[in-house]
């Protein structure tokens, strides 16, 4: 996850502003338990405002609206995922031309 994000911010695709990591996120399944998204994209800088009273005062509601209205994308990584990826990566370049 970390090279996937530092390859964002060197490429200038995205700045650091604008990514959050293991945010806090309320998720439903059978009942109402905490859950972290591994990686966000905001539209609005000004969401880590709302992080930061989360952290300061436990607000989820707070950093639930914030995320819900300035979120644009919620990425999750799975190892297995990723070494499958691996896999497809290096067999595929490992054919001559």
């Amino acid at each position: 996850m970390v090279t996937f994000i530092k390859a964002l911010i060197n490429s200038g695709l995205v700045t650091k502003d604008y990514i959050g990591t293991e945010i806090p996120f309320q998720k439903v399944i059978n009942h109402l338990h905490l859950s972290k998204l591994m990686l966000l994209f905001f539209d609005d800088k000004d969401w880590f405002n709302y992080y930061k009273n989360y952290h300061n005062t436990n607000d989820m509601d707070s950093l639930e609206s914030a995320a819900r209205a300035t979120m644009i994308v919620a990425t999750e990584f799975k190892k297995k995922i990723v070494k499958i990826c691996t896999e497809v990566w290096d067999k595929n370049n490992s054919k001559p031309i």
